[in-house]
């Protein structure tokens, strides 16, 4: 029969064995992993750069382009802070606050957030008019023939 000793040792190298066994098919799903997730990195990166590049190339071709994309950003960002001016009116004139000047604030300042967002949505449209353009155009046909069918 054999050695206790001898049977503990081959059980300890039989167990490193595999623990190495286990730790190298580990490694190299770990890594697998970690390769894919970097060339998907790479994809993100790539698409932000060719959209930032497409921008850049738009907007240095026209004065026009400019334009559209400032205005684009400049009225959204007045509707959010009229429309915030608003609601801290209008929180004013629930908490009792309740003069005229309040009321005239909360009209004003939603009037503008409003006119602001309108003209936000429209600059969004100029910014590539053409199926802006289309379905007005065919919109304009449906209404025509409409008008000359049967009556």
């Amino acid at each position: 029969m054999m050695d206790t000793a001898l049977l503990n040792d081959l059980r300890s190298l039989a167990i490193g064995i595999l623990g190495g066994v286990i730790t190298f098919y580990l490694i190299k799903a770990i890594e697998r992993y970690a390769s894919r997730r970097i060339v998907r990195s790479r994809k993100r990166q790539l698409e932000q750069v060719q959209v930032e590049l497409k921008l850049l190339e738009k907007l240095g071709s026209t004065d026009r382009a400019v334009l559209v994309f400032g205005f684009k950003l400049l009225f959204p960002l007045l509707a959010i802070i009229s429309l915030s001016i608003a609601v801290s009116s209008f929180l004013a004139l629930v908490h009792g606050s309740a003069d005229a000047k309040t009321v005239i604030d909360i009209m004003v300042w939603s009037c503008v957030g409003i006119v602001s967002w309108w003209a936000s949505t429209v600059f969004k449209k100029l910014e590539d008019p053409q199926p802006t353009l289309d379905g007005l155009r065919q919109r304009i046909r449906e209404l025509q023939d409409e008008r000359e069918g049967p009556l």
